[in-house]
């Protein structure tokens, strides 16, 4: 569905409750984003159904309880699935429907997001209200379950309103704002030695820009340097062409 409607797909990472999937780049429309965010629990649900369907044909033909059993629990979970992400908040995809929705509302993205991801910080912390509950009143320790999704989804929702935040904030900006105009380099034929006495262990670089005889750009160092290391004035760099 992203790809139908022009965002590519750069990976798909399977976990407990699901997929997620890394877009490459934004959906250009609310639109787009709606039916990007209705894909997954729609096809939960179509899993479900036909899975359910396996399961009764299985049965009416005399075939093993056990297939039965096995494609009907397949059934309920895949149905489970598409509610539990059909929950608003982010990021879940109930949170990216809201989203498109405020988004459609608002005309502004950035506002849907955060919206969102406040929506995915409640949604969390009720799961949680729900888990302590359940493990008060009935001494399940199901109720961990819940805790431990409502603090995947807070910490995953604070994280999405952060990068909505900073794309906010650095709308405009270049990186040659931001850059060090003129940083200290690395020479290809120094030693380990004479570079961290020359530069590393005085400067405040993270990495070091490393050039050859001629002053091409070579590659890129960066020093993994310790308290110790600092005082004997030896380390590993890590160097990347």
């Amino acid at each position: 569905m992203a790809r139908r409607n022009g965002v590519g797909v750069a990976s798909i990472t399977l976990w407990m409750l699901g997929g997620v999937a890394e877009l490459d780049g934004d959906p250009p429309s609310a639109g787009a984003d709606l039916r990007i965010a209705l894909a997954g629990p729609a096809a939960s649900l179509v899993a479900a159904a036909l899975l359910f369907g396996a399961g009764a044909g299985i049965g009416a033909a005399g075939g093993p309880g056990v297939a039965v059993a096995a494609a009907t629990w397949l059934a309920v979970m895949n149905a489970i699935l598409a509610v539990f992400n059909l929950l608003p908040g982010a990021p879940l995809d109930g949170g990216r429907v809201l989203r498109a929705v405020l988004w459609r509302h608002y005309g502004d993205r950035e506002r849907a997001e955060r919206g969102a991801a406040r929506a995915g910080r409640v949604l969390g912390a009720a799961l949680i209200g729900l888990g302590i509950g359940e493990l008060l009143a009935f001494r399940s320790f199901s109720g961990l379950w819940l805790m431990l999704i409502g603090w995947f989804l807070i910490t995953a929702a604070v994280a999405e309103e952060k990068a909505a935040a900073a794309k906010t904030a650095l709308a405009g900006v270049r990186v040659a704002d931001v850059m060090t105009p003129h940083p200290e380099l690395a020479g290809g034929w120094e030693t380990v030695g004479e570079f961290i006495g020359r530069a590393a262990a005085r400067s405040r670089q993270d990495a070091f820009p490393v050039v050859g005889p001629g002053g091409d750009l070579a590659g890129v160092c960066v020093p993994k340097i310790s308290s110790m290391a600092l005082a004997s004035r030896v380390a590993l760099p890590a160097v990347r062409p």
